[in-house]
């Protein structure tokens, strides 16, 4: 084909199709290795079911695929935030546990691939951490990572979080912040408020 030929004549590595008989969660975790040491793009995967192969990708898409024989055809897929680091399918295949690299683990239902964030948390050393004035249930915490959250003391969950992408990509960071029920003002490690 004309994309394959783009490919080779522009020296893309390609992946080449390779028949197997039988796929059992070990050939697959082996070949996924393999695609990590060989391969810049990051790939996990897990078996399903007997007919189902799910697989993650360094985009954070998660793709459920139906294999039979030697056909593979993709049947639902979703993007997460960061890239897959680690899926997992519970013994009945009815739900998959996919985290990522930005911290986040979410719940992932086979059946129509909706998605839960189950928790979340900083990837870096956290820096700095204040609770909201005059207010037990509200705490905001800055971290290495680039990223500012508001957390919820009750159940700990975050409601708010800060990116500053451009920020990050530069190694800056915040390092404290104030907080009310209307704003979040942070101080940087640039010397800029935020």
């Amino acid at each position: 084909s004309d994309q394959m030929a783009y490919m080779m004549d522009h020296k893309f590595n390609t992946v080449r199709n390779e028949v197997r008989e039988n796929i059992n969660n070990e050939y697959l975790s082996d070949l996924l290795v393999t695609w990590r040491n060989n391969y810049a793009y990051e790939i996990d995967g897990v078996i399903v079911t007997n007919d189902k192969i799910c697989v993650g990708g360094g985009d954070g898409q998660v793709v459920l695929f139906h294999v039979d024989q030697n056909f593979c055809q993709s049947l639902m897929q979703t993007q997460l935030y960061g890239s897959i680091q680690g899926l997992s399918s519970s013994n009945d295949g009815v739900q998959l546990l996919a985290a990522t690299n930005k911290g986040f683990l979410y719940r992932i239902r086979v059946s129509d691939f909706s998605q839960m964030l189950l928790a979340e948390n900083h990837t870096e050393p956290v820096i700095h951490v204040n609770y909201m004035p005059d207010v037990s249930d509200k705490y905001i915490t800055c971290s290495v990572d680039g990223t500012i959250r508001l957390w919820d003391a009750n159940d700990y969950s975050v409601k708010a979080r800060c990116v500053n992408h451009q920020a990050t990509t530069a190694g800056v960071y915040p390092l404290c912040s104030l907080f009310t029920d209307e704003i979040i003002l942070s101080g940087w490690s640039d010397g800029k408020i935020r």
